[in-house]
C-alpha cells in the first residue's frame, strides 16, 4: 500500500485519515505492523510534522539521560550499601564483584534492562545474607526481648536486693541465653538504648568498656540501606499498578492523555522491529575499572537495552511463526500486541490532529493580525519567504513558476503586481541561477527576422 499526505493541512487531514482506517482494517498482523512503521517514517519526514516529531526526540534524549542519571546513582549507593556490611566474608565479596561487573565487564547476556537486572540480583544476595535475614527478624527479636525484659525486672525486683539488682540482672540475662548465641548482643543493645521507659535498665550505669563492646559501630536506620532517590525513579519514570495488566492498561490511558508517551511507545516498536536479529557477542574487556564514570553508564544502559530488544523481537516472532512463545519471561514495557498498538495509534492521530488544529489557528491569527495589513516591507516578506522556499526546491525554476507559486500561497490582501514582485526579487538577488540560465528565450519577433 502506497502511503501519500500531501502539504497542505485540509488535504494531510482527510489522507492521514483514510491511512489510518486502512492500517487498522489490515487483516493480518505482519502487514499491520509493517504498514505502521512505514507511516512513522514519512511522518517522521514530512514538512508539516517535522518539528513536532524533532521536538519530541530532543525530550525524549533529555528524558533518557535523566533517567540514567538517577537509576546509576540508586544502583550505586545500594552496591556500596551492600558491601559495607558484606566485606568481610569472602562469598559475599565475589557475589557482589559479579553483580558490579555487569555494568563494568559483562560476560554474559541476559536480555533485560540494566536496572530491573541489576536490582534482581541484588535482591537475590540479600536472600543469601544473614545481615538481612537478621532484619527480617527483628519484629519477632525485638517482641521477644521486650517480654524477656520485663520478666526479668519482676524476677529481679523479687530476688535482688535493691544494690545487688544492676549486677544480679545482667547475671540472669547471660545465664539463660546460650554462650554463643547472637540474639544475647542485640538484647544487650536494646536494652541499653530504651531510655523512654522508667524501668530498672535506666538505672544500669554501663560504663565506657561495655559501652564499646555493645556498641562498636553506630546502628544505622533501616531506611538507609535503601537509596532516597528509588522513590523519586518509581514515581517519576515507573508505571503505576500492581500487575502487568494493570500497568498495560495506565499505558494506554496514559497514550491517550501525554503525546510524549504516544511517540515514545511508537519509537519503542520502530527501533525493536529494526533491531538485528543475530546479536554480535560481547566484547572483551581489557582492563578492569575501579570506578564507573558517567560513560561507562551510559554504555551499560544502552548495550543490555539493545539486549532486551532483540529478546521482545524474538518473542514476537514466536508469536506470529510459532504455537511456543516466552510470554511470561517479557516485562510488560516490551510486549508488542496488535490490539494496544491500535489503541496508540488512534491515540497518535488524535495527537497529530491537535497539533494541525494549533497550526492553523496560529496561521489564521497571522493573517488577522493588524501588524501585517500595514504598507511596505510586511507584503515584501512574503516574496522573499515564498521565493527562498520555492528556489531552494527548484533551483533551474523560471519567474513564471515562482509568481504562480507566489499567487497560490501568498494571502490575497498582501498580493503585490507582476513588476512590483520582480523587483523585489532583483534587489534581494533570490534568483539563484546563472547567467546563462537567466536570458530569455528568443520572442516570436525574433525567430521570424
Amino acid at each position: 500500500m502506497t502511503i501519500y499526505l500531501p502539504d497542505n493541512i485540509a488535504g494531510f487531514r482527510q489522507a492521514f485519515n483514510e491511512t489510518c482506517d486502512r492500517i487498522l482494517r489490515s487483516e493480518y498482523n505482519e502487514t499491520f505492523f509493517k504498514l505502521l512503521l512505514d507511516l512513522i517514517a514519512i511522518l517522521k519526514d514530512h514538512s508539516l510534522l517535522k518539528g513536532y516529531f524533532n521536538k519530541f526526540e530532543h525530550e525524549y534524549s533529555k528524558w533518557r539521560q535523566e533517567y540514567i542519571g538517577i537509576a546509576s546513582k540508586v544502583l550505586e549507593y545500594n552496591w556500596s550499601k551492600l558491601w559495607q556490611y558484606h566485606r568481610c566474608r569472602y562469598d559475599h565479596r565475589k557475589q557482589l564483584v559479579r553483580i558490579r561487573r555487569i555494568v563494568t565487564a559483562p560476560n554474559a547476556i541476559e536480555f533485560s534492562p540494566l536496572y530491573p537486572r541489576a536490582i534482581c540480583n541484588m535482591r537475590l544476595f540479600c536472600y543469601s545474607s544473614p545481615f538481612f535475614r537478621c532484619i527480617s527478624d527483628t519484629p519477632f527479636l525485638f517482641r521477644t526481648a521486650q517480654y524477656q525484659i520485663n520478666l526479668w525486672a519482676m524476677f529481679g525486683e523479687r530476688f535482688c536486693t535493691a544494690e545487688e539488682q544492676v549486677t544480679k540482672l545482667i547475671k540472669i540475662t547471660v545465664v539463660k541465653l546460650k554462650i554463643n548465641d547472637r540474639k544475647k548482643d542485640k538484647i544487650y543493645q536494646l536494652s541499653a538504648g530504651i531510655k523512654q521507659n522508667e524501668t530498672i535498665l535506666d538505672k544500669v550505669p554501663i560504663t565506657k568498656k561495655r559501652a564499646s563492646m555493645l556498641l562498636k559501630r553506630p546502628i544505622e536506620p533501616l531506611s538507609s540501606l535503601y537509596s532516597p532517590q528509588a522513590a523519586t525513579l518509581i514515581q517519576k519514570f515507573g508505571m503505576p499498578g500492581h500487575n502487568s495488566d494493570e500497568k498495560r492498561r495506565n499505558m494506554l490511558i496514559r497514550a491517550e492523555t501525554t503525546p510524549f508517551f504516544c511517540l515514545e511507545r511508537f519509537r519503542f516498536l520502530e527501533q525493536c522491529l529494526n533491531t538485528p536479529s543475530n546479536y554480535q557477542p560481547l566484547p572483551q574487556i581489557v582492563k578492569r575499572k575501579t570506578e564507573i564514570n558517567q560513560e561507562i553508564w551510559s554504555a551499560a544502559f544502552e548495550r543490555c537495552e539493545r539486549e532486551a530488544l532483540c529478546y521482545a523481537k524474538s518473542v514476537f516472532l514466536q508469536q506470529n511463526y510459532s504455537s511456543q512463545h516466552k510470554d511470561p519471561f517479557v516485562s510488560y514495557e516490551y510486549e508488542i500486541r496488535r490490539k494496544d498498538f491500535e489503541k496508540y495509534l488512534n491515540a497518535l492521530k488524535n495527537h497529530i490532529h491537535a497539533y494541525l488544529y494549533q497550526i492553523d489557528n496560529s496561521k489564521k491569527e497571522i493573517e488577522d493580525s493588524p501588524l501585517i495589513v500595514l504598507p511596505g516591507t510586511q507584503s515584501a516578506n512574503f516574496v522573499i519567504e515564498l521565493a527562498k522556499k520555492f528556489w531552494k526546491n527548484h533551483p533551474t525554476a523560471i519567474y513564471d513558476e515562482v509568481y504562480d507559486d507566489y499567487l497560490a500561497k501568498c494571502p490575497s490582501t498582501k498580493l503585490l503586481s507582476r513588476p512590483s514582485w520582480e523587483r523585489i526579487v532583483r534587489e534581494r538577488k533570490l534568483d539563484p541561477r546563472s547567467r546563462e540560465q537567466k536570458k530569455r528565450r528568443k520572442g516570436k519577433k525574433t525567430l521570424q527576422n
